[in-house]
């Protein structure tokens, strides 16, 4: 190949290259000698200034300068630690399911029942005693059949009465209804209590 006057041959780029690589790894395995440096200390002469040019030097000096105002400290902008604090709405329960007005039993197309009936326990301490009594109770019985509002009316005892309580609890009702449709309905209910 030849580019100008120069003509290259493959040899002589392999010559070059090679040479070119033994002068680098020729530099590369010199190690360097370390040269001792020798520092001669340089003497230092102390000039004092005659005692004219002192009281000049002392007269050219300036008052100190006033202390500096005082600047009030501005506190950094620092974002200021929220706390998280609950709402301070008190927490209300729900409100008590509204009483449904009752119908009247004349109205009734059907008259409402126990579906399934507790019976009340007999207080052991008043069967011993040898009591008996009776209660009346008053309860409301919604159009799904649920029970609210248990209302002892009449009581011979007051043990007498929790348990009438616990029976009418424990127990489930027919609904009454008005042509088919049920409605909640107020029923009083007499319980006895008899020795046998």
């Amino acid at each position: 190949m030849r580019i100008g006057q120069i003509e290259i041959t493959a040899f002589g780029v392999s010559l070059f290259f090679n040479s070119s690589l033994l002068l680098v790894m020729a530099i590369m395995t010199i190690q360097p000698t370390p040269v001792a440096l020798r520092l001669d200390p340089v003497p230092i002469s102390l000039m004092q200034l005659p005692p004219e040019e002192e009281e000049k030097v002392v007269e050219e000096e300036k008052p100190p300068p006033p202390p500096p105002e005082e600047i009030p400290e501005i506190e950094e902008d620092k974002p200021k630690e929220k706390k998280i604090e609950p709402p301070k709405e008190e927490y209300k329960p729900p409100p008590p399911p509204k009483r449904p007005k009752a119908v009247p039993l004349h109205k009734l197309t059907t008259m409402p029942g126990f579906a399934r009936k507790v019976e009340p326990v007999y207080p052991e301490s008043l069967r011993s005693a040898g009591v008996e009594g009776k209660v009346l109770v008053e309860v409301l019985v919604t159009a799904q059949g649920a029970i609210m509002d248990i209302k002892i009316l009449k009581s011979d005892d007051d043990e007498f009465s929790q348990a009438v309580i616990h029976a009418i609890e424990s127990s489930s009702f027919i609904t009454g209804r008005v042509g088919g449709k049920p409605v909640p309905v107020k029923v009083q209910i007499p319980f006895s209590f008899k020795l046998n």
